[in-house]
Order: structure tokens, then C-alpha cells, then sequence
């Protein structure tokens, strides 16, 4: 499973262009492990 985090520094790390940053997207899998975190964090709230 990767981090969230560790996707978005090694697409730094990689180097980066203000046109790459617009387009940056983040896998699937970063999206839906960072949607899981989201749903955690509310349902502990509610």
C-alpha cells in the first residue's frame, strides 16, 4: 500500500514544471486510500 504523501514527493522528487503540477493527478489507488482515511476520520466525529 503506498502513502499518499509518498506519491506526491517522489512526483516532486522526479522534478516538476508549473505544467506538470497543473496536470498532476494522483493514482487511483492514492485516491481511494485517501478517501478511506476521510471516511474514517468523519464517522469518528459523527
Amino acid at each position: 500500500m503506498i502513502r499518499a504523501h509518498e506519491e506526491i514527493v517522489d512526483f516532486i522528487a522526479d522534478g516538476t514544471t508549473p505544467q506538470t503540477v497543473a496536470h498532476f493527478e494522483p493514482s487511483q489507488e492514492t485516491k481511494d486510500r485517501v478517501a478511506d482515511l476521510v471516511l474514517a476520520i468523519m464517522r469518528r466525529l459523527l
